[in-house]
C-alpha cells in the first residue's frame, strides 16, 4: 500500500519500497541525502527490540543543477552558465559534456572553471545561433544524468 508506513515513517515510493512482509526497506536508487541513522523497530509476541542502523551510500547518481531555467544575453557579449553538480564518486571535469543543441561544446569555443561542486561555462561572444538549449550531461561509474536549461538571444 502507499503512503506513510507508520512502522518506518517512510513515505513508500519515491524510490521506497516495503517488503509484503515489511521486514526490508528498499531504496531503489539511493542519493546522499539517505545517508544517515535509521530506527528500526522490531516487535515480537514477548520483546520489543528498538535499535538504529546507518546507511551509507558508496555510489549515488550524478546530479546536475543549473542556476537558472533560462539564460537571456546579448549578441556578441559573454554569457556565463552556472551548475552545481554532485554524486557519489565526485563528478570530475572530464566526465561533464556541455552541448549547445546537439553539439557539444569544445574548451577551445569556451571557458570552463571547476571549484568544489561549482562549474561554471563562459562563452566569450555569443551569437544568434546560440539560441535555444544547452544541455548537461554528467557521467560516472554510478550512472549517467543530464539537465537542460534554455537559452534566449536578443540584439
Amino acid at each position: 500500500s502507499s503512503g506513510i508506513n507508520a512502522e518506518y515513517g517512510i513515505e513508500e515510493g519515491n524510490g521506497y519500497t516495503f517488503a509484503s512482509s515489511h521486514k526490508q526497506l528498499i531504496i531503489a536508487s539511493p542519493t546522499a541525502a539517505d545517508e544517515g541513522y535509521y530506527r528500526v523497530l522490531v516487535q515480537l509476541t514477548t520483546i520489543t527490540l528498538d535499535g538504529s542502523m546507518q546507511l551509507a551510500v558508496t555510489s549515488a547518481l550524478p546530479t546536475v543543477q543549473f542556476n537558472a531555467d533560462t539564460y537571456v544575453g546579448r549578441v556578441g557579449e559573454q554569457l556565463t552558465f552556472a551548475i552545481v553538480v554532485g554524486g557519489n564518486p565526485a563528478p570530475t571535469v572530464s566526465q561533464i559534456q556541455w552541448y549547445l543543441g546537439d553539439t557539444e561544446v569544445e574548451q577551445g569555443d569556451t571557458n570552463i572553471r571547476f571549484s568544489d561542486d561549482y562549474l561554471t561555462l563562459f562563452r566569450s561572444s555569443i551569437s544568434e545561433d546560440d539560441a535555444g538549449e544547452i544541455k548537461v550531461v554528467v557521467e560516472t561509474s554510478a550512472g549517467r544524468t543530464e539537465e537542460t536549461a534554455d537559452i534566449l538571444i536578443i540584439e
